[in-house]
């Protein structure tokens, strides 16, 4: 959630111009899931988010459909995806910083390629 503080907590979710971070930290709150499904924490600093998390911190989850979310969607009784727009694989897709990152491959051809005095494109 970046270095939007509260007096001694993070938002849950976040707001314009906000960075945010993949892995918990001591000044998170904590996953949004076990408020919402009752679950039990066993410690989650330092631990990745998961797709919902990070999903339901950019806002694009409802919580009055949370358990539709799935990595693919709600399927029917053939194990088809009847509702893309609770796929959390497809969520998280569309956010530009996902799809305009570089792979780690891209990043140090570039670097090495620079480092020798090459133009590298990937």
């Amino acid at each position: 959630l970046g270095n939007f503080f509260y007096p001694d907590r993070i938002s849950e979710q976040l707001s314009v111009g906000m960075v945010q971070s993949f892995v918990y930290t001591e000044n998170d709150i904590g996953p949004f899931l076990d408020k919402v499904e009752n679950k039990v924490l066993e410690g989650w600093v330092g631990k990745p988010k998961g797709m919902k998390q990070i999903a339901f911190e950019r806002g694009f989850i409802d919580l009055e459909s949370i358990k539709l979310y799935t990595k693919d969607g709600p399927k029917d009784e053939d194990g088809k995806t009847i509702d893309e727009s609770f796929s959390l694989k497809k969520i998280i897709s569309g956010l530009t910083d996902f799809v305009e990152e570089e792979t780690l491959l891209q990043v140090m051809s570039k670097r090495i390629g620079t480092s020798r005095g090459m133009n590298v494109t990937v």
